[in-house]
């Protein structure tokens, strides 16, 4: 019963301040370009994200692994082992 109540008064409070809620916000533009991209980018004819951005996130966990791996970038010890006492 309170979430019924809490939805209700929730949907007054948007219509009251003319807000619309849903996903048609997927079919207008966003009013700026994408400044990096793997594949070329134009608004016009856009890639799909659905393809750029795992092609995206790709880069970004191939660059941290190699900077996890590489000495003068990771901040972890070295993973040479030394003999206790030596």
């Amino acid at each position: 019963m309170a979430r019924l109540e809490f939805a209700l008064n929730a949907k007054a409070n948007l219509d009251a301040q003319k807000i619309t809620i849903g996903f048609g916000f997927r079919d207008n533009t966003s009013g700026f370009g994408i400044n990096q991209s793997l594949f070329p980018y134009n608004e016009r004819t856009p890639t799909p994200a659905v393809l750029r951005r795992p092609s995206q996130h790709a880069l970004v966990a191939a660059i941290g692994i190699v900077a996890r791996d590489h000495p003068r970038l990771s901040r972890r010890p070295s993973r040479v082992c030394h003999p206790i006492g030596s």
